[in-house]
């Protein structure tokens, strides 16, 4: 009987090899049971999605974080106001002007045109005495205001210090002490704080020469209190509406913090982006990307070294970095060191904040200061920065936009002083990639990154 057994068991061991040998004879490929542990469906496992496995391990890269709820009457209300006009002083403007989805959350432009202008995309037009343009690109809103976003604004110049406590432009919400602390008291994350500050900045909503300019630019919290009072809790419908979202807070309690709050539950909701084929690939799908998006995240990982700013699931770890990008701005010239004007430190010298990576796709023109027209441009760029900053061009596209003169800045000087605090050699040196590698990058970025339930929402 126990001859039986072995010669059993010695049948099995042999059948045994045989199956693992046939199963990793097919081209370095073999058969995995799916991530739902269906016995019936095998998973192709390619060189490719080894070498992703890899990748995903050495970067740590995990499935997008759970995503905290937001109460629907906040969001009704924060809906309201994100495409409120009467936020701005001449009642022109609301954030739906710099920010909707046809632009992919942006506006389309490189350098936005706030309050005063004239048209709507993709004709929208800056006229000399009637508005000034932005010295900076308008950024696109997917996946902010998430837990643990400590900036806003691309030289970080809104920071949430703590819960509750901010260090902002406006000193009166700004410290451990300030002299509005009911303002900040709601503030959880750095995106929560920034919806306050177009109302106080003259070329977004706040404009020149208006009941509302005219208590002071420097007034803020007068500035934020008039909007709120006279402006939108006369209306009955956001009477109804702060009731609803703040139902243990009395009216005459309300404050302009309670604006940026629902306001921030508004579009950290509708423009979440959390299901991209990179994303289901993470979870376990190894065919949600296609063969080509997947040689471009070896790319982004690799010979591109994009992950060194772009880190992580969210693709961004809020850092600041210099990537010497060209100048683009308005006639006289006035240069941008970003991070440097507010830490006074010579060390943050042209780094600007790094954005998040989900559904780049859309929100063209890119860059801290909309240089670049197509995310192509960006990857010629970066592929050689020195020669991208030499052989810099404006569009001819951008300049229909505006009557100010657009310009960039040739000064040698400053051009290597820019190039000189790039922090990668290989950067400053040139990634050389191939023809194939960069296109296999755009599709990773434009494609294997893509998530347009927003749209539907």
């Amino acid at each position: 009987m126990s001859m039986m057994v072995r010669y059993i068991a010695l049948v099995g061991i042999i059948f045994g090899l045989l199956f693992v040998a046939f199963n990793f004879t097919n081209c370095g490929q073999f058969d995995l049971l799916d991530t739902a542990g269906n016995s019936s469906q095998l998973l192709q496992i390619s060189p490719i999605d080894s070498e992703l496995q890899v990748i995903i391990s050495q970067n740590k890269l995990t499935p997008f974080p759970n995503v905290e709820e937001e109460d629907e009457a906040l969001i009704i209300l924060g809906e309201a106001l994100f495409n409120e006009t009467l936020l701005s002083g001449d009642k022109d403007t609301s954030c739906a002007t710099c920010h909707f989805n046809e632009a992919g959350t942006g506006d389309g432009l490189p350098l936005p045109i706030g309050t005063g202008g004239e048209g709507e995309f993709p004709n929208r037009k800056q006229i000399n005495g009637k508005s000034e343009p932005m010295p900076r690109h308008a950024p696109a809103l997917f996946n902010k205001g998430l837990k643990g976003q400590k900036f806003a604004l691309w030289d970080g110049r809104i920071e949430l210090v703590s819960p509750g406590v901010v260090q902002t432009p406006a000193p009166e919400i700004s410290g451990t002490s300030p002299f509005r602390p009911d303002i900040p008291e709601l503030m959880e994350t750095g995106p929560g704080i920034q919806p306050l500050f177009p109302i106080i900045t003259p070329v977004e909503f706040l404009g020149f020469d208006n009941e509302i300019a005219n208590l002071g630019k420097e007034n803020h919290a007068a500035i934020w209190d008039k909007v709120l009072n006279e402006r939108v809790l006369s209306q009955s419908n956001y009477q109804l509406f702060f009731r609803n979202a703040f139902p243990n807070t009395p009216l005459d309690e309300i404050h302009p913090g309670h604006i940026a709050r629902a306001i921030k539950a508004f579009f950290k909701t509708q423009f979440l982006a959390n299901d991209t084929p990179f994303d289901r690939y993470l979870n376990g799908d190894l065919t949600a990307m296609n063969e080509q998006q997947k040689q471009g995240m070896k790319v982004f990982y690799g010979v591109g070294q994009c992950q060194f700013c772009h880190t992580g699931t969210m693709f961004t770890r809020e850092s600041f970095e210099n990537i010497a990008t060209p100048f683009l701005g308005f006639k006289p010239f006035i240069n941008d060191t970003g991070r440097e004007q507010v830490t006074n430190n010579d060390s943050d010298k042209y780094k600007f904040k790094v954005p998040g990576l989900r559904n780049v796709k859309l929100s063209a023109p890119y860059m801290h200061n909309g240089a670049f027209e197509t995310l192509r441009d960006v990857i010629e760029f970066k592929n050689n920065i020195r020669e991208g900053n030499l052989n810099y061009e404006i569009p001819q596209s951008f300049r229909k936009h505006y009557e100010l003169e657009l310009i960039t800045d040739k000064n040698a000087a400053r051009m290597e002083d820019k190039l000189s605090r790039v922090p990668l050699n290989i950067y400053k040196e040139g990634l050389n990639l191939t023809q194939e590698q960069k296109d296999d990058l755009l599709e990773f970025l434009e494609n294997g990154l893509l998530d347009e339930t927003f749209l539907s929402r």
